[in-house]
């Protein structure tokens, strides 16, 4: 059975022109990497939104805008990945709780704290009342909801599923990953404006996609192959390679790098077996998050529908291998090709 994607859209660091209409690109401060927000006041009634958090925002925007590019068909499902969750009103909801001062807690920082939340409000505003789920499974988030999705339309259970992979940086967030000392990552390779940088920036976004059964004459991308390892061995992670390779034609190799030490075996093993013109760190557009590979997915089905592209080398590929790991235990590949 064939699987497509016919719609997708993303809200990240890196913000084309032609996917919302933005004031600013690719924010940086220091090590982070900031989203490139729209008006969210075009999209939604503002009195409706008055009381979304950010991440809430982030996602009904992208998983209209991915509906309106498949041309808003009836789906199924509706699947996210997220890795830390409703941080800005976990944190919020949290901070009143333990302020001793405080005497009226208002429910909704409660209400809207949970991981479930984002996949839930789609579902009212889209009037859906079918199978919803939201994985939290660390640096498999996403990669976890994207299989749910092939699952359901590989069994007869969909026909059209909404899936996504969203998180948000805040500055709690950030504080306690520097204090993991994971801003010590060392980093060969080159930011946005081409100056070389020493830590890859922390980053956040929202990416969403329609997934079918059938193609939108077109507008389609084709999954022609999807695999996720967990703590794999070395030999294993080659196999696998080699068999995705050989069977697909891949003329780019999209690597989710981020300099840890632990992994750079990985990665260097594909590089070793082909140019470096075909591979591309992805997560220099959007930094590194647990969901970091729907923007990888994202990026490569853009490339994919032709649209003319100076980011990479290779000029109108068409077929994408995605590869992502992280901390050495969460391995996957996501194979595309241009319908």
């Amino acid at each position: 059975m064939k699987l497509y994607i016919n719609g997708s859209s993303t809200i990240s660091p890196f913000q084309p022109a032609d996917l919302f209409s933005v004031t600013e690109h690719n924010i940086q401060s220091g090590d982070r990497l900031f989203c490139s927000e729209p008006d969210y006041d075009k999209i939604f009634d503002p009195s409706q939104i008055r009381r979304w958090s950010r991440i809430l925002k982030m996602g009904l925007a992208t998983a209209a805008k991915s509906m309106k590019k498949a041309k808003d068909p009836r789906v199924d499902a509706i699947i996210t990945g997220t890795g830390y969750g409703n941080t800005e009103d976990t944190t919020r909801f949290l901070l009143k709780m333990t302020n001793p001062e405080e005497r009226g807690m208002n429910p909704t920082s409660f209400i809207q704290s949970t991981y479930n939340t984002i996949s839930s409000l789609i579902a009212l505003n889209l009037n859906n009342q079918g199978y919803n789920n939201t994985f939290v499974h660390s640096e498999f988030s996403f990669e976890s909801a994207f299989d749910d999705a092939i699952m359901l339309l590989k069994a007869g259970e969909a026909r059209n599923v909404l899936v996504g992979g969203i998180d948000e940086l805040t500055n709690e967030v950030y504080e306690i990953l520097k204090r993991l000392k994971k801003t010590s990552i060392r980093c060969a390779k080159r930011n946005i404006s081409g100056r070389p940088l020493e830590t890859l920036r922390f980053g956040e976004g929202s990416s969403f996609f329609v997934l079918s059964e059938k193609p939108d004459p077109g507008s389609s991308v084709e999954i022609t192959d999807f695999r996720i390892l967990y703590k794999p061995g070395k030999d294993q992670i080659i196999s696998y390679f080699e068999e995705i390779t050989h069977d697909n034609k891949i003329d780019l190799f999209m690597l989710g790098e981020k300099g840890e030490k632990s992994n750079n075996g990985s990665y260097d093993w594909i590089h070793s077996r082909t140019s470096n013109e075909k591979c591309f760190n992805y997560k220099r557009l959007c930094g590194d998050y647990p969901t970091a590979s729907a923007f990888g997915l994202w990026l490569a089905t853009y490339i994919l529908s032709g649209v003319e592209s100076k980011l990479t080398s290779v000029k109108n590929p068409e077929g994408i291998l995605i590869y992502n790991c992280s901390d050495n235990k969460y391995h996957s590949f996501m194979s595309l090709k241009r319908c």
